[in-house]
């Protein structure tokens, strides 16, 4: 293939005028002159027809081979193409959404137009059709801001202009069931002529459109305010109390486990904490002879072991010393005089100290205590200090939260007093504005031109004054660096307004038209007596 490569082509294993399927898991290589033959055939009826090694043959390649595993369904397909339950199923699965949700909504459009009495056609594209519209129109897609949703909502807004609609195949199903769908699925047309007719832009220039609108993609970010929403995720924590190398005094750690010494993964998760500071596992400090005797069985057995691979190539893979032990010994058990102690399989280890959590400890409970961690930011109130000239921020989590049958959820007067004095918010400083997730703020410095706009994530728990963002637009120089904030990757975790900068408030519009405000209100909202 190096050598003469035109001798070879990549072919869709079921023709993708029947299957709207341009994945990986419908391609295959094969000989040029084989696929000529072949043409809009599957691979059932190209070999039934006497080419190839025949179907059987073909049949039992694909199901020793693991390898093929994804493919097998479409290499091994009987039916009869022509069919159009057929190919209705095709479009159904790779063309026309028909999901639950996507058949409720749809179903329920199309009743809403009719009954008004408008023509108006209504479908559900699935995603991996857009997908392969930008593969083969050379739309990179990028996470890095939220422009990928432009792009995205304007391949769906062109595909009904698409050519291939005019062969008789459609995108807008008459409706969608369960276990149906009805829809036309126009003529089978020849390879060269599919892709013409699917893949040529609607009309010329769209896609340099596209290219260049980065500049013209105007946002509006939905921002959640609600205040009844969960206040951590819902793992609980046990805790200890323990002094590290590190520390100079004890402090509560939340319980971390090494649920299986014998796994290679978890036993290099083990090493990794125990080479840092093995003094982190309860063993260690409750039962140090236990202990001594995993230090001494990792002295002894080896982390790595050599396998031949189906090659016979031999190679070196991971292990845990605990498993071989285990292989020649049997389970590890603790230390006992006649060597009869119960079995070792999990490892409890001080982790990290408990930041913000909620004690959630029985009354019951003895020598125990057990917290919920993650607590959820709800919002940020920034300040503006005119003693120092500079801006405070104070952030509120839902778990601060109060339910009033007056008044309604809020926070506590008392209570908000109290986060503003532990945050550093000085009682003379002027309240300027609230922000949400995904508000929109504008930073400027106040001696030049520059600033930059972003979104506001939450309020960094580690340092006062700090907080997550994310970028709006790819605003970083050929440095990486964003204008204001300098160097970051994917989100920016640093002071929320910088030294000589001013921040203000954006507010959108939903077509996106921004307006921009540096005091909101005099006082903060949802406060309670």
């Amino acid at each position: 293939m190096i050598y003469n490569p035109n001798k070879f082509e990549i072919d869709h294993i079921i023709p993708q005028s029947i299957s709207f399927d341009d994945s990986i898991n419908n391609k295959t290589l094969c000989y040029a002159s084989m696929n000529q033959v072949k043409g809009q055939k599957t691979p059932y009826q190209f070999m039934n027809e006497e080419h190839g090694q025949g179907f059987p043959a073909l049949k039992a390649m694909v199901k020793k081979n693991p390898k093929l595993k994804h493919k097998i369904n479409n290499y091994l397909f009987d039916e009869n193409v022509e069919d159009i339950e057929t190919r209705k199923r095709f479009i159904s699965r790779n063309l026309v959404d028909t999901r639950y949700a996507s058949r409720v909504v749809l179903n329920s459009l199309q009743d809403f137009f009719k009954n008004q009495g408008s023509d108006t056609k209504v479908t559900v594209i699935r995603g991996k059709f857009t997908s392969n519209m930008r593969k083969h129109w050379h739309l990179n897609k990028t996470r890095d801001t939220f422009h990928h949703h432009a792009i995205d909502a304007s391949v769906i807004a062109v595909t009904p202009f698409l050519r291939i609609w005019k062969k008789g195949v459609t995108i807008f199903p008459r409706k969608i069931e369960e276990t149906a769908i009805d829809i036309e699925t126009g003529e089978i047309l020849e390879e060269k002529d599919f892709k013409k007719d699917l893949y040529d832009q609607p009309y010329a220039g769209f896609v340099a459109e596209l290219d260049n609108a980065e500049d013209r993609i105007k946002f509006s970010h939905q921002v959640d305010k609600k205040v009844n929403r969960k206040v951590s995720n819902a793992t609980i924590y046990s805790t200890r109390q323990g002094q590290l190398a590190k520390d100079k005094t004890d402090f509560e750690y939340v319980v971390g486990k090494i649920k299986n010494i014998y796994d290679a993964v978890e036993y290099a998760k083990f090493k990794k904490i125990f080479d840092k500071d093995k003094t982190k596992f309860l063993l260690y400090r409750v039962d140090p002879k236990s202990f001594a005797k995993l230090e001494k069985i990792m002295e002894t057995y080896p982390d790595k072991v050599e396998i031949t691979d189906r090659s016979d190539k031999v190679k070196k893979v991971s292990a845990s010393p605990f498993e071989l032990y285990r292989k020649d010994n049997g389970l590890v058990t603790k230390y006992s005089p006649k060597d009869k102690g119960p079995v070792i399989k999990k490892l409890k280890y001080l982790d990290k100290k408990i930041g913000s959590h909620i004690d959630i400890t029985p009354e019951t409970a003895k020598n125990k205590h057990v917290i919920l961690q993650s607590l959820k930011p709800w919002r940020t109130d920034v300040y503006f200090n005119h003693e120092s000239g500079k801006y405070e921020i104070m952030g509120l989590k839902y778990s601060d939260l109060k339910f009033n049958s007056h008044e309604g959820y809020g926070i506590k007067k008392d209570i908000y007093n109290q986060i503003k004095d532990r945050e550093g918010v000085s009682n003379t400083s002027e309240f300027m504005f609230t922000l949400y997730q995904k508000d929109r703020v504008k930073v400027k410095r106040q001696d030049s031109k520059e600033n930059v706009e972003m979104l506001f994530w939450s309020r960094s728990t580690n340092q006062k004054g700090y907080a997550e963002l994310k970028p709006i637009f790819k605003s970083f120089n050929e440095d990486g660096e964003y204008p204001i904030y300098g160097a970051a990757k994917k989100q920016i975790l640093k002071s929320l307004v910088p030294q000589n900068c001013k921040i203000m408030k954006v507010n959108t519009d939903i077509l996106g038209n921004p307006f921009y405000l540096e005091k909101e209100g005099d006082f903060p909202k949802d406060l309670l007596d």
